[in-house]
Order: C-alpha cells, then sequence, then structure tokens
C-alpha cells in the first residue's frame, strides 16, 4: 500500500460563502483592523466594547497604562468606571436569539460520555445554582472555591457565581493527589472559608469545609 500524495498549496482561498458570513471577510478586513488597533487603540477598543458586551454602565476612560517606572508604578487599566455582568453578556442576552441553539457541548474521557447544554438549560441551571448560594447565606463580596474536575456543571456553578458577584477560586481535582488537596483546602479555609456541595463526583473522603 503506498501513501497517497497529497499537494499542498501556500495559500487556500476562503470559500465565498463562509466569507460573506466571517467577523473578518478576509485579509484586507484584518490589515485594517490591525491598523486602527495600532494607530487608534481608544477607538479601535471602544468599537470593539460596545458591540460585543452590553455594559450597565459605560466606561469613563477606555485605556490608561504607565510602562515606565521612572514615572510611577506600571499599570494597565481598561473601561474605567464601566459596569457589566460577565455572566449575563455570556449567557442572558442569547436567551432571545439562541434559547435552543447549543451553548455547551461537552465530551467526557469514555466513548458516548457527553452532554449538551442550550443557552435555555444552561441558563436554569445558573439559576439553580445561584440560589443555592442565596440560600446558603452567600454575600455580595464573599470568596467561593469550586472543588471541581473539567465537567460542564463546572461552567454554569461559575456563572451562577458571577450572576451575584461574587469572588470565585478554582481547585481541579483532577491529576491532584489528596494530601496536596488537603493542605490546599486547610489553607483556603483558613484565609477566607470555603463552601462545599455533595455533588456525585465529589468522593466521600474529599476534604470538607464549612462557611
Amino acid at each position: 500500500m503506498t501513501d497517497a500524495k497529497v499537494q499542498l498549496k501556500e495559500i487556500y482561498p476562503i470559500p465565498e460563502k463562509i466569507k460573506k458570513t466571517a467577523y473578518i471577510s478576509g485579509r484586507k478586513a484584518y490589515d485594517e483592523l490591525w491598523k486602527k488597533s495600532v494607530e487608534k487603540p481608544d477607538v479601535f477598543w471602544s468599537e470593539v466594547a460596545g458591540q460585543q458586551v452590553e455594559w450597565f454602565k459605560k466606561w469613563d476612560k477606555v485605556m490608561d497604562y504607565n510602562f515606565d517606572i521612572k514615572k510611577g508604578p506600571v499599570f494597565v487599566k481598561f473601561f474605567e468606571g464601566g459596569k457589566l455582568n460577565v455572566s449575563y453578556n455570556c449567557l442572558d442576552k442569547h436567551l432571545k436569539t439562541r434559547g435552543n441553539k447549543v451553548a455547551i457541548q461537552w465530551e467526557g474521557n469514555e466513548p458516548g460520555e457527553e452532554k449538551a447544554y442550550t443557552y435555555k438549560m444552561l441558563h436554569e441551571e445558573v439559576c439553580k445554582f445561584a440560589n443555592v448560594l442565596k440560600a446558603n447565606g452567600i454575600k455580595k463580596g464573599d470568596r467561593v472555591c469550586l472543588y471541581m474536575p473539567m465537567v460542564p456543571e463546572l461552567a454554569y456553578c461559575d456563572a451562577g457565581l458571577f450572576t451575584y458577584w461574587r469572588h470565585s477560586w478554582y481547585h481541579f481535582r483532577r491529576f491532584q493527589c489528596r494530601r496536596a488537596a488537603r493542605q490546599s483546602f486547610q489553607f483556603r479555609r483558613e484565609i477566607t472559608g470555603c463552601l462545599r456541595w455533595n455533588f456525585p463526583w465529589c468522593q466521600s473522603d474529599s476534604p470538607k469545609s464549612e462557611r
């Protein structure tokens, strides 16, 4: 059996059908955007933020920075004064137009282990978890630790946290030895306090902590 000969080209033209629906229609459009981002960064990022993100309060200043230590501390700031909600922008604003479309397509480690969440399904789960937080007395400014593997539930638990402006910290239990996990949790419990729920994937001997 001989190897199939594949003739490679340096450039593969984009089909017109795809080009018409693409966010950037081609090289020319890309170069124009890049040029604007370099020459007029304030204008460029203001347009991107206005088109891609919904704001509860528009920003006062697009960007501010200092990379010269002689002039003071080094810092980079974007959209000062602006207010938004990450969960709303990732989920809620898509419900009217994309409610029945798949938002998360998850594939597990085993063949056939998969889950598909539409935006509406995901929104329902996010609301449930947000109410779990509320029922457990979690308030704005509290720190919540998510001790979970890479499963779809992590996404909607995280979105539930962002819905109510909580600080979250992630502890991925996969590939971590139990001793390291316990030490990490002990440290976090002492510093911030953690809350653990008995999700199906949590082992019975996993480190527990109360808020």
